[in-house]
């Protein structure tokens, strides 16, 4: 079946595939053994065509030998070489076919033939003759071109050459002194809610001044109150003493600074610094 579909290739195209080109492949691997023949390189039939893909240009390999590294870490830059026999009764006649990394055929020579008896003279004119078609395309390597990274300015981003304003918030609340209204004349120190616009609320972001404990998961833990609720995760990073937190109500960064946590985010714009209290 094969033999009979390369036959009939052959025949409507009656020469190389010209419109290919095969200078964007650097190797070409040639097998040890063709499927015509009983032995290694019988005949001298892989030594030849060895030889003349070296002729061209091209850096061949057997398949059972040792490829370079520059091969390995880009294989589609090789091409496995095949050469079939389509021979009849009194002609020889052989077809090199060329397949890329993805096995798909990227070329097909015309026919080389020959009327010689004798296998050896006969295989040789023949793969020869077929080479020919090879040899039309005039290969010379050409190594791919980098493409050039271009950078998509998007001009609704923010200006990230800004400077970002760091608020520090060391826990959902603050001491104020409040005046003293009884006839005692002492001060009264009371809790009230910070509301400016440099800090969200206490829920938001200390967790409302609870102590968290952490739970081991996958990656990293979870973060548990005391009701108990999870509240929030933390991944871990490359540096031990950070990681990743995510909440339902926000994303951020968790730092160690001399012991204490603390939790960094971006809110409007600023960045946005509380303490968070977590046993591990």
């Amino acid at each position: 079946m094969k033999k009979a579909i390369l036959v009939l290739f052959a025949l409507f195209v009656g020469f190389p595939l010209i419109g290919q080109t095969l200078n964007k492949y650097k190797y070409v691997v040639i097998p040890k053994r063709f499927d015509f023949v009983k032995k290694d390189d019988q005949y001298f039939t892989s030594t030849l065509t060895r030889h003349l893909f070296k002729q061209k240009g091209f850096e061949v390999f057997y398949d059972d030998e040792i490829l370079p590294e520059s091969y390995i870490k880009d294989p589609c830059k090789g091409l496995q070489v095949s050469v079939d026999n389509l021979s009849g009764l009194l002609t020889t006649r052989m077809v090199i076919s060329l397949k890329n990394c993805y096995k798909e055929q990227v070329f097909v020579s015309q026919e080389g033939k020959s009327k010689e008896k004798n296998y050896k003279k006969a295989y040789h004119e023949a793969i020869k003759q077929a080479f020919q078609s090879v040899e039309f395309l005039s290969y010379t390597y050409e190594e791919p071109k980098k493409e050039e990274l271009k950078v998509v300015v998007d001009e609704k981003a923010p200006d990230v050459t800004t400077p970002v304003t760091i608020v520090e918030d060391n826990g959902p609340f603050e001491e104020i002194e409040v005046q003293p209204k009884s006839e005692t004349g002492k001060k009264d120190i009371v809790k009230v809610t910070k509301s400016d616009n440099n800090t969200t609320s206490k829920t938001k972001f200390a967790f409302n001044g609870d102590v968290l404990y952490a739970q081991t998961i996958d990656g990293g833990y979870q973060l548990v109150n005391s009701t108990p609720k999870i509240v929030a995760k933390i991944f871990k990073t490359s540096d031990k003493n950070s990681f990743l937190i995510d909440s339902d109500l926000y994303k951020g960064l968790l730092k160690k600074v001399e012991n204490k946590w603390f939790v960094e985010v971006v809110e409007n714009g600023k960045v946005v610094k509380a303490q968070v209290k977590i046993k591990f």
